[in-house]
C-alpha cells in the first residue's frame, strides 16, 4: 500500500499558500489548512484537481478514532467513488495523524508558526516579590506598521492560561494586528517557549536587570567589530567604540564608550519604552550587573562632547587585540581633559 506524503507544506506554495497538502495514495491530494478554532479540509482528485470534498474539521480530529471514522466516512459519500472507500480513507486519516503528531508544525495557524519558528528571538524569566515573570522578545510581523522588537510579558496566571487571549492581546497591543491563535497553538507556542527561557539565577533579578544584559547583548554585536583607539573615526560612526586603556581612562582601568545615542536606539528597539525616559533605570542596571564601569559622562572629541557609556571590555566581547586601526597615540590630551562627568 503506498504511504502518504506530505508534497506541500504551509508556505511552500507558489502563492505562499497556508495549506498542507498531502499525497494520500491513488493520486488523491488531502489539503489541510489550519485557522484559530478548526482545519480547512478539502480532497481533490490530483489528475484533474477536481473538488471531490470540502468541510471544517475540528482540531483536534487526529487524536480521536471516532472522528477520524466520522470524517472518514463523510469523504466517502461526499466523493461517491469505488476506490475511495471509507475503510481505506480511514487508514489514510490514521497515518495522516501519526505523521502530523511527529510534526507539531503542521498543526497549527501560520501565524502561530511564524511566532515560534520566526519571531520568538529570546525568552527570559525572573523571580521576584511579586511572584515569577516571563519576558518574550518578539520581532515585529511584516504585517505590522510598527518596527523593532517588543517584549510580552507574562505574569504566572497569565503564563499557565490554557486560553490563548492573553498571548493574542500582547500581540495586538505592541504590534496592532490581530493574530489567528488558538488555544491548541497557545499550548504549542508554550512549550516552545517554556523550553527555550532562561531563568536569572538570583531571586533579587528584576526586569531591568534583565533588559540590561539583552541590550548588552544587542550593543556587543554591533560594536565589537567597530572598537578603535581612533577618536575621529569613533565620532564619525553611529555604532563606534572608542577604547582607553588603563593608563589613559579615569578610571584606571580599560574602558569602552558608546554614544548614548546608539544605546537608546537599541532600547526602542528592544522595548516599548522611551530611550531617553528609561535612561536612569537603564545605567542603574548596567552598572549593577558589571557591565559598565560607572554612569554616563561626556567625552570630548575635537571640542564636542558626546554623551557616552563607559562600558568593561569584556561585556562586550572587546578585545584590545581585535581593534579597528587608528592607535590615537598623537593626542596629547589628557584623561581628566577628555572626559567630564555629566
Amino acid at each position: 500500500m503506498q504511504e502518504i506524503e506530505v508534497i506541500q507544506r504551509p508556505g511552500e506554495g507558489d502563492a505562499g499558500d497556508d495549506e498542507l497538502v498531502i499525497d494520500i495514495g491513488n493520486n488523491y491530494h488531502l489539503s489541510i489548512e489550519v485557522s484559530a478554532d478548526e482545519m480547512r479540509v478539502r480532497l481533490r482528485d490530483a489528475t484533474d484537481d477536481e473538488m471531490l470534498y470540502r468541510d471544517d474539521w475540528q482540531r483536534d480530529w487526529f487524536e480521536s478514532e471516532q472522528k477520524r471514522k466520522k470524517y472518514g466516512n463523510q469523504m466517502a459519500d461526499a466523493a461517491d467513488r469505488d476506490d475511495l472507500n471509507s475503510g481505506w480513507l480511514k487508514t489514510k486519516l490514521r497515518e495522516l495523524a501519526l505523521t502530523m503528531k511527529d510534526d507539531e508544525t503542521t498543526e497549527m495557524t501560520p501565524d502561530a508558526k511564524k511566532l515560534v519558528e520566526e519571531l520568538t528571538s529570546d525568552v527570559k524569566a525572573y523571580q521576584s516579590a511579586d511572584g515569577l515573570t516571563v519576558m518574550v522578545w518578539v520581532e515585529s510581523p511584516t504585517s505590522s506598521p510598527i518596527d523593532g522588537t517588543r517584549i510580552f510579558r507574562f505574569d504566572l496566571s497569565e503564563w499557565r492560561s490554557d486560553s490563548a487571549e492573553t498571548v493574542k492581546a500582547k500581540y495586538y497591543q505592541n504590534f496592532l494586528v490581530e493574530p489567528e491563535i488558538g488555544d491548541q497553538d497557545w499550548n504549542a507556542i508554550w512549550e516552545d517557549w517554556n523550553a527555550q527561557k532562561t531563568v536569572a539565577m538570583t531571586e533579587q533579578a528584576t526586569e531591568e536587570d534583565i533588559i540590561a544584559d539583552r541590550v548588552t547583548d544587542r550593543v556587543a554585536q554591533r560594536c565589537s567589530t567597530a572598537a578603535t583607539r581612533d577618536r575621529e573615526q569613533f565620532i564619525s560612526r553611529h555604532w563606534g567604540a572608542l577604547y582607553e586603556d588603563a593608563s589613559d581612562s579615569r578610571f584606571d582601568e580599560p574602558t569602552v564608550w558608546v554614544k548614548s545615542e546608539a544605546i537608546e536606539e537599541v532600547v526602542e528597539e528592544q522595548t516599548n519604552k522611551s530611550g531617553t525616559g528609561y535612561h536612569g533605570k537603564l545605567s542603574g542596571a548596567l552598572q549593577r550587573n558589571g557591565h559598565t564601569i560607572n554612569s554616563t559622562h561626556r567625552v570630548t572629541v575635537d571640542g564636542e562632547q558626546i554623551h557616552c557609556y563607559p562600558f568593561d571590555p569584556e561585556a562586550l566581547n572587546i578585545d584590545e587585540t581585535d581593534l579597528m586601526g587608528g592607535d590615537d597615540e598623537d593626542s596629547e590630551t589628557s584623561a581628566d581633559e577628555r572626559v567630564i562627568d555629566a
